[in-house]
């Protein structure tokens, strides 16, 4: 079984152009996650983009609670901290003892 990246950060925004910005840099730490081994999750994909936010975090928060603690981490975009969802889901994470770790830290090899 592979190690789980679990992708957080920002979706929504103002405008069209900006979800679609804030889905690209999810995707590309999704593509970094796997050429570093891990098998990324990536929520900004994984449902309908017309879901309620409260549909999208319950599903979201299953996924988190189902991940490894021993072996899974959940990799928080920049700009996670403007996210409320992000939150929720690094909370959940901290809580249920997964690893949090920063993208900006992996990118500069301190995974």
């Amino acid at each position: 079984m592979r190690n789980q990246a679990y992708i957080s950060g920002k979706y929504t925004a103002d405008t069209e152009a900006e979800i679609m910005v804030n889905i690209r840099r999810a995707l590309d730490a999704g593509d970094t996650m796997l050429k570093l081994g891990y098998a990324p999750i990536i929520p900004h994909v994984c449902m309908n983009h017309n879901t309620s936010w409260k549909k999208a975090i319950d599903h979201d928060l299953e996924i988190v609670r189902g991940l490894c603690p021993a072996t899974d981490i959940l990799v928080l975009l920049p700009g996670w901290e403007q996210s409320k969802g992000a939150e929720v889901e690094r909370k959940e994470a901290a809580m249920r003892g997964i690893r949090v770790v920063l993208y900006d830290d992996i990118l500069c090899g301190r995974l």
